[in-house]
């Protein structure tokens, strides 16, 4: 299990990680040999582990979703009461707290304002915050991200962010409750607008469909550029799960016209031109 039975050196090696963002290798021992064995996180060789940035996105990602904390962010395990005001006990519990939390970061400021207070996020950080204050964050705009690593990685886009506003705030949901939580978000926030990022694929277009975004961010391509960074097995396995159509124009028929998805990494990767496309809705 990645999130019982962990100790902290174990924990330490994990905040490491932060160091090596880009890509690292470590001896495939403790929780690197359970993350290898159980999950399939890195490539193995002889005695070490190596893992690519994506990987390390991964296990970050992991983290958040299981214990609601960033295992890049400075922890103090100095003592055990220390230790547990991170995680639930000194094990790391598996209690599903991501449930009622949102992880966030302003778009272009370096703080946003939160329950009368300001609160200053590092570049490359992220904080996480219960869904019930979200009605006291000072945001015009919320941009909701389908992937982790995406929403890491949303300002490296082909796309002129300076077009939102100033108070914007980049979210990331840990699951895919996108309708939930934009539902929340809406309700606490009624005159905020909602913007999604989602794959191009039938999940995605499923998902921007039955949540409530204003708007999505999707490619301005053509078809042969989409064929090209587009995945025919995600389409065919994904075809059945989409009801609706005709919502999202032209980005939408590149996918029927392909008969294929692309995911939001390839965009950002190849630098896509991105544009907003409002959700018509009947």
């Amino acid at each position: 299990m990645i999130t019982k039975s962990l100790t902290k050196r174990d924990l330490n090696r994990l905040n490491s990680l932060k160091n090596y963002q880009n890509g690292h290798t470590l001896q495939r021992t403790g929780i690197f040999k359970t993350l290898h064995e159980d999950l399939g996180i890195g490539k193995a060789t002889g005695a070490k582990l190596i893992l690519s940035r994506t990987d390390i996105n991964r296990i970050r990602e992991l983290y958040l979703q299981h214990s609601n904390i960033d295992v890049f962010e400075d922890i103090d395990l100095a003592t055990r009461t220390k230790a547990t005001q991170h995680f639930q006990n000194e094990k790391l519990s598996s209690h599903q707290v991501k449930s009622t939390f949102l992880s966030v970061y302003p778009l272009t400021q370096e703080a946003f304002k939160l329950n009368e207070q300001h609160i200053v996020v590092p570049k490359g950080a992220f904080i996480s915050i219960p869904l019930d204050h979200i009605r006291n964050a000072q945001a015009s705009t919320f941009i909701l991200v389908e992937n982790f690593e995406t929403f890491i990685d949303l300002k490296k886009a082909n796309f002129d962010f300076d077009t939102f506003p100033t108070d914007t705030l980049v979210a990331y949901r840990g699951d895919k409750d996108f309708s939930i939580v934009m539902s929340h978000i809406k309700q606490a926030l009624p005159t905020c607008r909602l913007v999604g990022f989602f794959d191009c694929d039938p999940q995605g277009f499923s998902m921007a469909r039955a949540s409530k975004c204003d708007s999505i961010l999707t490619p301005n391509t053509d078809l042969a550029t989409f064929k090209r960074l587009g995945q025919t097995d995600l389409f065919d396995r994904q075809y059945a799960t989409l009801k609706d159509d005709g919502v999202f124009g032209n980005v939408y028929k590149l996918m029927i016209e392909g008969q294929c998805g692309v995911v939001q990494e390839a965009l950002i990767q190849h630098q896509i031109p991105l544009y907003l496309v409002p959700i018509r809705r009947s």
